[in-house]
């Protein structure tokens, strides 16, 4: 069932939101960053356990101009490909939040040009890795918007 759940969360993430992107007020706004980039999370994303006290959630990045420039710095220092990414526009991302003890996991990245076309895309196919959600991240902005209180 646990599998079935996260297939289903990585076909939202895959199918689904690239057809919202434009107008929707699914999206809700959390944070703004120091270099401009903007970050929202889709309300019809949000997968609750409560017994695990786990939220699932969608998050949609819209980069700054400075926030372009740091994606692409990262990804030549990394050894990764920037093929496509002259025109990268913004990037959705799938967490799952642990709210009881602080923690955040990645599942999925895409990143999306200008017209909505997927230049990467990747999803978590081993052991997830959890992190502590620091304090003033986007990662803690996120929880307190999506976990209960």
């Amino acid at each position: 069932m646990k599998k079935h759940g996260l297939i289903v969360f990585l076909c939202l993430i895959l199918l689904v939101i690239p057809g919202c992107e434009k107008g929707s007020t699914d999206w809700v706004k959390f944070k703004t960053d120091q270099d401009g980039n903007r970050y929202s999370f889709s309300r019809r994303s949000i997968e609750s356990d409560s017994e695990r006290q786990r939220v699932k959630v969608l998050i949609k990045e819209v980069y700054s101009d400075v926030g372009k420039t740091v994606e692409l710095q990262s990804r030549i220092k990394d050894g990764l490909t920037i093929q496509g990414y002259d025109n990268l526009s913004y990037k959705t991302s799938g967490y799952e939040i642990d709210c009881r003890k602080g923690k955040i996991a990645v599942l999925a990245i895409n990143h999306y040009d200008q017209s909505g076309r997927i230049i990467y895309a990747g999803a978590e196919t081993r052991d997830k890795q959890w992190y502590d959600i620091q304090p003033d991240t986007v990662g803690d902005a996120l929880q307190r918007q999506v976990c209960p209180h």
